[in-house]
Formats: structure tokens, sequence, C-alpha cells
């Protein structure tokens, strides 16, 4: 603690701590930020929130209360009830959402078919549901047999391969596995579809969006926040496969549809979600805390 601490004294000050992910990590900013008069902030992007540090930390009560003296980024509206309900002061949380690029070209939707997914594999079925996904294209596949489903993202898709094999599917699916610019793939897509189990704010749907795609999602929280059913993208059931693949397949057969949900899509991320819009209210916010730090500081002194 004392070396970072006299490391932050002799390195160029910084005005604000921001961490993207607070767990332990918050209350341990705080503890050298409060010396230091140095505010610190945490990006709140999981539900439910505040998660419990893990009992094998060190210090873990002390943490937990250090945390409630940092200021907090809720990037969805329903997790800034959550934080008040867990003891927050409302006054310490600001909601703001992730930001985007917003490209100059969109989708070809009407043209499109092929169906979008962006994810990582490593991070597991249980959270995105890879397996609801690949029971679902097998109907889409039988209704549809001339569309492709195109995973994006690294880790290994080895076992979904197989699985895709043995379900007699493979030949309609397409791994690109890691890719340095996702650009082209959205270009080249005319629905996303984000059938997870557990998501906070999907930079991948916010993006998609940006494309002018529309966006077949399940019906968890994060995903609601984003997509309105029938206005930007359609909302399934998650663990629901039927329910995924009659709107990935309702999609396919209506291209005027896919044209209306997609322009909604992509007016909606210009409005909110767009990069230079996040910043300005980011760096706003900035500039309130260190305002009212500041004169906290003096009253001290």
């Amino acid at each position: 603690m004392a070396d970072v601490r006299e490391y932050v004294k002799q390195a160029e000050r910084p005005d604000i701590f921001h961490l993207h992910e607070p767990s332990w990590l918050g209350g341990f900013a705080v503890q050298i930020g409060q010396p230091l008069n140095i505010p610190v902030f945490c990006q709140e992007a999981t539900f439910p929130t505040l998660q419990p540090i893990s009992y094998d930390v060190p210090k873990r009560k002390h943490l937990v209360h250090l945390k409630r003296d940092a200021w907090f980024i809720a990037m969805l509206p329903y997790m800034v009830s959550d934080m008040i309900a867990k003891g927050i002061s409302s006054h310490r949380i600001f909601r703001l959402p992730s930001g985007i690029d917003i490209p100059e070209d969109i989708s070809d939707v009407e043209k499109n078919r092929n169906v979008l997914y962006v994810g990582n594999f490593s991070q597991g079925a249980l959270l995105k549901a890879y397996d609801v996904l690949l029971d679902a294209w097998g109907q889409v596949n039988r209704d549809c047999p001339e569309a492709t489903l195109t995973f994006v993202g690294g880790g290994d898709p080895s076992p979904w391969i197989d699985r895709a094999r043995k379900n007699g599917i493979i030949d309609s699916i397409v791994f690109a596995g890691r890719v340095p610019d996702t650009g082209p793939f959205f270009r080249q897509a005319g629905i996303f579809t984000l059938p997870s189990r557990v998501e906070g704010m999907s930079n991948a749907l916010l993006e998609a969006m940006s494309w002018g795609l529309p966006c077949v999602v399940s019906d968890i929280p994060g995903n609601c926040a984003v997509i309105d059913h029938e206005v930007n993208g359609l909302v399934v059931p998650f663990n629901n496969a039927v329910a995924l693949a009659e709107a990935i397949v309702r999609l396919l057969k209506n291209p005027s549809l896919r044209s209306s949900l997609g322009s909604n899509a992509r007016k909606k991320a210009e409005s909110e979600y767009d990069i230079r819009r996040v910043t300005d209210r980011l760096i706003e916010i900035y500039r309130l805390v260190l305002d009212e730090h500041r004169e906290v500081v003096k009253s001290d002194h």
C-alpha cells in the first residue's frame, strides 16, 4: 500500500481514479485516494450490482466499507435503484451508458440475410447461451436453408463446431474466430442476435444497432434496457430456442421489417450511445465531482 501511494505521489498526480471493474479494487482505490484527496469512480456494468467480495481477499469487510465512499457510474437505469437499495447514496450515482463509434456506413439489411453473433467463447454457454443459439439455428436452417449464421469472437469454439456438425447444420455456420475489425461483419449482416443468459450492456449489441441491424435478443435486463420489442428489435424469452428461432425466421422472411427495426436501432444508437455524447457527459460528471470535492477539502481545512 505504501509503495502504491508513494508511486502516485511521485508520478504526475491524477485528478481522478476511474475503475471499470469495482469489486475489491474500489475499496483499495478509495484507501489510496482519500489521503491524497483524489476521488474514485467505480463503473458498474453487472447486475445485481456491488457483487460480494470474495472471502479470500484480505481486509474484505474494510474494503466493502471504503468502497461506499466512491462515486459510481451506473450503465443501466435499473442498476441505480439496486445500488440505492444496497445503501449507496443516490447523490453518489451517475447514470451513463457505454459509448461507441457510429460508423458512416450502414448495413443493407433488406438485401443481407446473414445472422451475426459477436462474443467470446471463453465466457462459456452458461452466460452466452451458445447451446440455445445452435438449437434455434437447427430450426432456422430447416425453414430458411439459404441463411447463414456467423460467429465472431475469440476463445475455443471446437465444442460448438462439433455440436453443429452432429446436428447437421455446420455447412450453414461460419466460425470466423477473433478478428481485428468487426466492421465488415456488421456491414454484411442482416440480423444480429444476442441470446445471452447473463449480460450487462453489450458493446457488440450497441455496435450492431449503430450499423442499422435489427436485433433479436433474450429478455434479460441488460438487453431489454437497450432493445424495445417490435421497435428496434425483437425480444424473446431467454433459454427458449423455439422462440429465438421463430423471431429470426420472421425477420429473414420479412425484409421490410428488418429495414424498419434496423433504422430505429440506428437512430437510438446515434441519440443515446454515440461515444462523443457519452464522453461529453463523462467530462461533465468529472467536473461536477471535482468541484464538489474541492469545496469539501477547503471546508476541512
